[in-house]
C-alpha cells in the first residue's frame, strides 16, 4: 500500500473496549465488530490501531501497510 493510501481497517473487540484509528472511533456493531479506512502513513509502515478500556487501559495494534 502507497503512503496516503486508503486502508481497510476491520476486526472485532471485547465488550467495554472503545476501537479508534487516529482520532477516528469506530463504531462497533451488536456483535462487537468493527469496520473503517484509515489513511497508510507516510513516515512508516504500520498504522497503529487504538484500543481504550475505562479499567483496562490503553493497548495498540499495529496493522501492516507494507510488505515485509
Amino acid at each position: 500500500v502507497k503512503p496516503g493510501a486508503k486502508v481497510p481497517v476491520t476486526g472485532t473487540a471485547l465488550p467495554g473496549w472503545r476501537v479508534f484509528v487516529g482520532d477516528q472511533e469506530l463504531p462497533l456493531d451488536g456483535q462487537q465488530r468493527f469496520a473503517g479506512e484509515a489513511v497508510a502513513p507516510v513516515d512508516g509502515s504500520a498504522l497503529p490501531i487504538r484500543f481504550e478500556h475505562p479499567a483496562r487501559g490503553t493497548h495498540y495494534y499495529l496493522r501492516r501497510t507494507t510488505p515485509p
